[in-house]
């Protein structure tokens, strides 16, 4: 009897460790991506692969967990049925004064669905 009330409280234990929140990316930078609005300084270029290398922690999460870790999205896009695209720029965006103008700027963007949780995480590198 007693080992059956140890492994109920083990399983419990186990059970509210897996249920906690994602408080930070251990291992990443998250100060200098944060601090790199719109990929001005060129900071996120060096980061993007590990991020994109940890998406499945961002997975899931809902947007406002997703703004205290990687702050605010450089912009926000807004799609049909609800769903929602976070995009952070990793190379200087329009708002840069070292902005060229190009076609296409990378990004890692974020896609949101109607329940407000991370479903996709991309990187576009055109």
């Amino acid at each position: 009897m007693r080992l059956i009330k140890s492994l109920v409280v083990l399983m419990m234990f186990t059970w509210f460790l897996g249920c906690t929140d994602l408080d930070q990316l251990i291992g990443f930078d998250t100060a200098t991506w944060k601090n790199d609005e719109y990929g001005c300084k060129n900071d996120r270029a060096t980061l993007a692969a590990e991020l994109m290398t940890r998406k499945g922690e961002l997975l899931g999460l809902n947007s406002n967990k997703i703004k205290s870790l990687l702050g605010k999205p450089d912009r926000i896009e807004l799609y049909k049925r609800s769903q929602r695209f976070m995009v952070y720029f990793i190379e200087p965006g329009e708002t840069c004064p070292n902005y060229q103008p190009k076609e296409f700027t990378r990004n890692i963007t974020i896609r949101f669905d109607a329940l407000g949780r991370a479903k996709e995480v991309v990187l576009y590198n055109y």
